[in-house]
């Protein structure tokens, strides 16, 4: 008797992905088996769909899945031997849907609050995992704020906030799929304002010497200076160090630059400014972090050893300034030789900093024979040149003499029988 054998099963297939259904059938093998498919009772016109392929075992195959093919397919076999049906269902899972209509309004029983809520999204034929909300807090970029909340939650109540200050939100649903699209964004919601609510704007720095530092920027929107602006407090400290913040008071409303001087040659700093007004002090802008110029180095290589190795070349050992010295970028070395006398006429070589080594080796060459030189190595910014090391004295070798000695050979010759005497 002809049976199916192998029926289809149920499946879950992500929108996009192929689903095969399998109708494996044991019959006579004289007799001809035919497999007809049906979806929701509707027969299915392989021939005439691209994206669906008969296999002659009766295996449907269906590429690209989407909401389309969800549904009833049953197998249908036909024979003499007899017939047979078997039906699974096929449920195509997707992204789901955004969140729909979602509010924000200042909360009324909680202070610096703000209450969201929202309608619950279609969840892709996927139950829901959890929501993702996100804020722009004064037009800042997107932010993640909650990113687990209950998938049966509608509303949430977002504390912690900060007055004077402006929030919009939006929110994604997500399932095993992965993370819909996100929602449309709120109407931006103000909390009820007591000092600036947004710092100066367009703050920019930029290193003036290798001690000082040009701080600029302007005023914060008017929208937001909620009162008549008195000054500025600008504070800055070294970058990555704990270190307190050092503060400039300015007392006018329309100095919108500073000079700060005094500061430390080659060191990065952060800068803010925030404004003030007769509330109080607003919020700091965003840090802005600027170097000091480079300054040339304080100290000599150290360690320096000179000799002779030849009659025309010298070669030269040290080791590198303490990195704390060198006051900037380390662009290498100068190998120095001159004649007592002739400090004008010095022979120089440049050698490419290596910092895989402790010990730096470097050569001068073209010198005269047999001739005292003095030698020092300075290291370099791009500023200029740091100090020498104190000058070494040698002296050159002299020409070695080629001795080509005499080789005498001496061949004796014996005869292969004794001489007739």
């Amino acid at each position: 008797r002809t049976r199916i054998t192998t029926p289809p099963q149920d499946q879950s297939v992500i929108k996009g992905t192929k689903a095969i259904m399998t109708c494996g059938v044991t019959h006579d093998p004289s007799v001809i088996v035919r497999h007809v498919w049906e979806k929701d009772g509707s027969m299915i016109n392989v021939q005439s769909i691209p994206r669906m392929r008969l296999d002659v075992d009766g295996t449907l195959h269906i590429s690209q899945t989407w909401s389309g093919d969800i549904g009833t397919y049953t197998c249908r076999v036909t024979s003499v031997g007899g017939n047979d049906s078997r039906s699974a269902h096929l449920r195509v899972r997707q992204l789901p849907h955004a969140p729909e209509n979602p509010i924000a309004v200042l909360s009324k029983s909680e202070k610096r609050a703000i209450d969201l809520a929202w309608a619950k999204p279609f969840d892709g034929n996927s139950p829901l995992i959890r929501y993702i909300l996100e804020v722009s807090e004064n037009n800042a970029p997107w932010a993640i704020l909650l990113a687990n909340i209950e998938p049966e939650s509608t509303a949430v109540t977002v504390n912690g906030l900060i007055p004077a200050r402006s929030y919009q939100f939006r929110l994604c649903a997500v399932n095993d799929v992965g993370k819909g699209q996100f929602s449309k964004e709120t109407d931006r919601v103000s909390l009820p304002e007591e000092p600036p609510s947004a710092p100066p704007q367009n703050v920019i720095a930029s290193g003036r010497t290798n001690q000082s530092i040009m701080i600029q920027w302007q005023p914060p929107p008017e929208s937001h200076q909620n009162g008549i602006l008195r000054g500025y407090i600008v504070r800055y400290r070294l970058t990555g160090l704990p270190v307190d913040y050092q503060l400039k008071n300015i007392s006018s409303p329309d100095v919108t630059t500073l000079l700060l001087e005094d500061l430390i040659i080659w060191t990065n700093y952060e800068l803010e400014v925030a404004a003030y007004n007769g509330a109080g002090l607003g919020s700091f802008s965003h840090k802005v972090t600027e170097w000091t110029l480079q300054g040339v180095p304080t100290i000599a290589p150290g360690n320096v050893q000179v000799e002779a190795v030849n009659s025309t070349a010298v070669r030269f050992t040290w080791t590198a300034p303490n990195p704390q010295f060198i006051n900037g970028i380390n662009q290498g070395y100068k190998l120095l030789a001159w004649e007592p006398g002739k400090e004008e006429d010095v022979s120089m070589v440049t050698v490419r900093p290596n910092f895989q080594d402790s010990v730096h080796v470097g050569y001068v060459t073209g010198l005269k024979k047999f001739t005292e030189y003095f030698t020092s190595v300075l290291c370099f910014t791009t500023p200029g040149d740091g100090p020498r090391s104190p000058p070494k004295a040698l002296k050159t070798h002299e020409d070695s003499r080629t001795i080509c000695p005499l080789a005498l050979l001496i061949i004796f010759t014996f005869p292969t029988k004794p001489p007739v005497l």
